[in-house]
């Protein structure tokens, strides 16, 4: 649009309707060029609106996880009170029950290094190993738990726990880590009396896991291990010997032919 005023021409490019006409007026009275107008300044944005723990009660109700789990940072450590973490434990329960086995580990490692206190909620814990069993189960299988075996156990202690993912380990054929586990626990005589846990100790008396296993929990294996001890054939006969002596048993009869390997 142009238009000519005393024999000026003046451009009107892209101008709002309201500095254009105030260009105009003041060509029309010869007052010489205006200054530029000055350009709106935009409102700044609306920042994100930090979610309540009203409102991660109502979505944790609503089945809400995804979104609930997103915003328990919203609210800040010192405010994390019962009810938060009453909505916390149960939105970060009902997303891990909706997730794939295989990326359940992680993410469950995730939530409990990020947020610690949902291992002192009970309504959390009641369902800890039920969630989290079934991706070892499928982990175990393929021999891929790498290091979550370990994190797992040692982020929240629990005998039964310990013993359940032992036993899986064991039945799995994964046997340094089913020891390890269960040696983790051997001091709880439920543990000791399991017959997982004592077929694992006697499977492996030859290996240095295996006897230390049997050594924690020889008063349960006691008979078991005698009766090892009387084979002359059995492997690493010898060390149980040594074994049964430093716990107050005699020593173990001699071979044919060859002197005691032990005696009292």
């Amino acid at each position: 649009m142009t238009a000519v005023t005393s024999g000026k021409s003046i451009a009107f490019v892209m101008l709002g309707a309201a500095a254009a006409a105030a260009l105009l007026y003041a060509a029309m009275r010869g007052g010489g060029t205006p200054a530029a107008p000055v350009a709106a300044t935009p409102p700044a944005p609306d920042a994100p609106r930090r979610y309540t723990v009203d409102d991660l009660e109502a979505l944790a109700r609503q089945r809400g996880h995804r979104e609930a789990v997103e915003h328990l940072a919203d609210v800040a450590p010192e405010h994390r009170d019962e009810r938060w973490l009453a909505a916390a434990a149960a939105a970060t329960a009902g997303l891990l029950a909706e997730t794939p086995l295989e990326l359940r580990l992680d993410l469950q490692e995730s939530y409990e290094k990020t947020f610690p206190q949902l291992l002192a909620a009970a309504p959390y814990l009641a369902v800890r190993d039920d969630l989290a069993l079934p991706a070892f189960d499928r982990c175990l299988a393929e021999a891929a738990c790498g290091a979550h075996l370990n994190s797992y156990v040692e982020r929240h202690r629990s005998a039964a726990t310990t013993l359940a993912l032992g036993k899986l380990a064991h039945r799995h054929g994964v046997l340094d880590a089913a020891l390890q586990l269960f040696r983790r626990e051997a001091h709880a005589e439920s543990v000791c009396g399991d017959r997982d846990v004592a077929n694992a100790a006697m499977e492996n008396l030859g290996s240095v896991d295996g006897l230390e296993l049997a050594s924690a929990c020889w008063r349960a294996l006691l008979p078991r291990l005698r009766a090892y001890a009387a084979d002359p054939r059995a492997f690493g006969r010898q060390r149980v010997c040594e074994l049964l002596v430093r716990v107050g048993e005699p020593g173990c009869a001699p071979r044919p032919g060859r002197p005691a390997l032990l005696s009292r």
